[in-house]
């Protein structure tokens, strides 16, 4: 079944839960690595030297282009970019 954001906010009693696009988008995707998108985003700009909101833009970016991408595919496509190592994001990205 498809679930739209509406449902998910007033469905959702904890006003944390609404505010916070990762939880949406974990219940939207039912994708767990939705949750850690802000934590590995955190992680990129301080290995990157990238701000928040040039990565945010970066990755934006990347979602426009790729369309299917999640945000935190694209922030993991931004790091690649950027050279960073990609075996931490990925242990970073983990959900096993």
């Amino acid at each position: 079944t498809e679930t739209n954001v509406a449902e998910v906010f007033a469905s959702t009693p904890d006003t944390q839960t609404a505010r916070n696009p990762a939880r949406v988008e974990t219940a939207l995707t039912g994708d767990p690595r939705a949750r850690l998108t802000p934590r590995v985003a955190k992680f990129i700009s301080r290995q990157s030297g990238l701000d928040l909101e040039e990565l945010q833009r970066r990755a934006d970016r990347k979602i426009k282009a790729f369309h299917l991408v999640t945000p935190w595919m694209a922030y993991a496509l931004v790091a690649r970019e950027q050279g960073l190592v990609m075996d931490d994001i990925a242990k970073a990205l983990d959900v096993a």
